[in-house]
């Protein structure tokens, strides 16, 4: 028992890793099978492990969220002062690097990428993890009633 939990925690960590079924079936010696019966038992879980996974990978590759909405917020201010500047010069078709329109592309498209950063991902709890389980074992037990 002892060796299967220690196998099972193996494949959470190289599942949350985005290693696929069949790369960790050769390293742990268990059928694809077994780890996909494995992978529907402990979803949550392994949702939680990847979105941690994920997180670190871009703290430690990319800017973190804040640090991209700084930077976005920063690239949003200066192309909203230079529209200003424009609009109060009356000067919208400038012959300057970007035009204008160009310029109202790039406030809308920092717009949304800011709207995107704002979105949270959120960690479920063990608790929530536990209750999302009993739900899903609950649901999976009930008769099929065809619609």
């Amino acid at each position: 028992m002892k060796k299967d939990t220690e196998t099972q925690e193996k494949f959470m960590e190289l599942r949350a890793q985005g290693w696929t079924f069949q790369r960790i079936a050769e390293e742990l010696g268990v059928s694809k099978q077994t780890l996909i019966n494995w992978s529907k038992d402990l979803k949550e879980e392994l949702e939680t492990r990847r979105a941690l996974e994920l997180e670190a990978l871009a703290e430690r590759y990319w800017l973190t969220r804040e640090k991209r909405l700084e930077l976005y917020g920063k690239r949003l201010e200066a192309v909203n002062e230079e529209l200003e500047r424009r609009i109060e010069k009356g000067d919208l078709k400038s012959k300057a690097q970007f035009s204008t329109a160009k310029l109202f592309a790039l406030m809308v498209q920092l717009h949304g990428l800011m709207e995107k950063e704002h979105s949270e991902v959120r960690v479920l709890s063990e608790k929530e993890q536990e209750s999302n389980r009993s739900y899903r074992e609950m649901m999976e037990s009930l008769p099929y009633l065809p619609v």
